[in-house]
């Protein structure tokens, strides 16, 4: 709005004769909350990563490996609650392991720059373990419902569902 009322008002350099609308366009919008939007995510301090790996012992299995990989590999919560199945692959030195996700978050951008839907990333070969073994549990519940997610789980009683990550930042924050 503020763009618009400069070049339609009397303040700009009248050397450029354009058509002055009568009605701002942008009036009806509004954008509600547009200053959380402004700022980038702080960086969690080394010392709480420190404290709360140290207490990872009191997540269940699930929560603590979804930690661990938040902590090796930088991925945002979208993007490990939708890993699938073949979501790990060998490298050729075999030190190592890669972790094959989508970024949901620029997934748009790297569609647009022509590059694939999935990146990779590098992981132990402990983390891989963890996640192979997370896949193998989680195959049965897989194959019933026909979701390619590692992170699934029933409660008794209740229909399959996928890692709810408010729920895990509620654990996470009382830990």
């Amino acid at each position: 709005r503020t763009v618009f009322r400069y070049l339609c008002g009397g303040e700009r350099d009248e050397a450029l004769p354009t058509p002055k609308p009568f009605s701002d366009p942008f009036q009806s919008f509004s954008f509600v909350n547009s200053s959380k939007y402004s700022r980038n995510t702080p960086y969690i301090p080394e010392t709480v990563v420190k404290a709360m790996t140290a207490h990872s012992d009191e997540l269940n299995e699930t929560d603590a490996l979804v930690l661990k990989t938040f902590n090796e590999t930088g991925m945002r919560a979208k993007e490990v609650a939708f890993l699938e199945e073949n979501c790990i692959l060998k490298t050729r030195t075999g030190k190592h392991a890669l972790l094959k996700f989508v970024p949901y978050k620029v997934l748009k951008a790297r569609r647009k720059a022509g590059l694939g839907d999935f990146h990779q990333v590098q992981i132990s070969l402990e983390l891989a373990g963890m996640i192979a073994e997370q896949a193998k549990r989680t195959e049965e519940l897989r194959h019933q419902y026909a979701l390619p997610y590692i992170f699934l789980h029933q409660n008794k009683g209740y229909k399959v569902s996928m890692l709810d990550v408010s729920y895990f930042s509620i654990k996470i924050n009382n830990l």
